[in-house]
């Protein structure tokens, strides 16, 4: 697969059954497919856009799913405050974060009390030479 954002080759990544894929020679974006961004966030889950028109309101970008080459994402701003901007699949739900969203998600899911899974994520891709945060 090819990273939407640098057009590097996504490195697929296994953690406790959860298969990210990680632009790891690149920008360091992420690919999380339907749910897999819920198992860091959860408490947060209700801001995510679900509905077709709910994903269709956010910005269209030039960004393409990495899973289905062509459908373009849609950016949206995460949360009240907006300070996280992530790209939602209209097709698939799937989400890209780049490199800086992922630092702020895992501030977020640290505030939550959630950062222990995000930081154990971290820790194994960096334990196998990928720069994460």
């Amino acid at each position: 697969m090819i990273c939407p954002t640098c057009g590097k080759t996504l490195e697929p990544f296994e953690l406790n059954g959860i298969e990210f894929d990680f632009c790891a020679n690149g920008c360091h974006g992420i690919w999380l497919d339907h749910g897999e961004l819920a198992e860091y966030i959860s408490e947060h889950q209700d801001n995510m856009p679900t509905s077709l028109k709910d994903i269709k309101s956010g910005k269209l970008t030039e960004k393409e799913n990495p899973k289905r080459p062509g459908v373009k994402l849609y950016e949206h701003h995460f949360l009240e405050d907006g300070d996280i901007a992530i790209d939602i699949c209209p097709e698939t739900l799937g989400i890209w974060c780049d490199f800086k969203e992922l630092g702020k998600l895992k501030s977020l899911a640290t505030e939550s009390g959630l950062g222990g899974k995000l930081h154990v994520t971290a820790k194994n891709l960096e334990a196998k030479g990928y720069k994460v945060f």
